[in-house]
């Protein structure tokens, strides 16, 4: 498997756009193509991984993201070079990146970005496959009810040793970055039974005062908020996009 589908859109030269800082950026669309499972879970997860690339590419409008999922990638990449209409209604990043298989499901990282006056807002999230079913699940519907609370704890416990180990960090700051950083599923990715991650979208100013948004919450008391530890107990490292 390599991310071998979606491509790259270069900056805008035609009719000035609305939003003229768009059209000075690229456009970044890609998601990954699998090829070794049985056919039929293959063609739902691969479908699956370039509808949800696409969706979230227009994720403003519901009118070309339908479009572009009936059609190749070389024509809705042609579709982004010169329909000006569909330009303005991309996000300038969509890549949908593998990053765990286990027992039924596979963890995904999927970075956005939208242009702006300032800087590019990022966006990031973690969904998940479960390539049995054939459909996305929910994070939180893999734990027992109760499990955000814990979770919850422990990231706050884990922004706070975090100031405490990186002297850069003003501890008057703590404050301010715990309500910015709130537990939410869609941060979550999970790297085994008794570990996870809780990863939050670059934010210039933000990182500068509270570090960079990545937390390992690691302990066994996760293994018992999983609604199924085992299916969950190995997982293999997918490596995109060189692989």
């Amino acid at each position: 498997m390599r991310l071998t589908g979606g491509g790259e859109v270069p900056p805008w030269a035609g009719e000035p756009l609305e939003d003229s800082y768009a059209g000075g950026y690229s456009i970044t669309w890609n998601y990954p193509v699998f090829k070794s499972l049985d056919k039929v879970r293959l063609e739902k997860l691969n479908a699956w991984a370039r509808t949800i690339s696409l969706q979230q590419l227009f994720s403003y409008d519901d009118i070309w993201s339908p479009k572009a999922t009936a059609s190749k990638d070389s024509a809705v990449i042609a579709l982004l070079s010169q329909e000006k209409a569909a330009r303005e209604a991309a996000l300038t990043q969509s890549v949908l990146m593998p990053s765990r298989r286990f027992a039924r499901h596979i963890t995904f990282t999927h970075y956005t970005e939208m242009s702006g006056a300032a800087h590019p807002s990022h966006g990031l999230t973690h969904p998940i496959f479960d390539y049995l079913s054939g459909q996305q699940v929910q994070a939180e519907s893999l734990f027992k009810r109760g499990a955000k609370g814990q979770l919850t704890q422990m990231l706050e416990q884990s922004i706070e040793r975090s100031f405490r180990e990186t002297p850069a960090l003003n501890i008057d700051d703590l404050g301010n970055c715990r309500r910015n950083r709130q537990f939410e599923w869609d941060a979550v990715s999970i790297l085994s039974n008794h570990e996870i991650i809780v990863e939050f979208p670059s934010v210039p100013g933000e990182n500068a005062s509270c570090g960079e948004g990545y937390y390992i919450l690691s302990s066994p008391a996760i293994k018992k908020l999983l609604i199924s530890s085992q299916g969950f107990s190995k997982g293999e490292m997918l490596y995109s996009p060189t692989n």
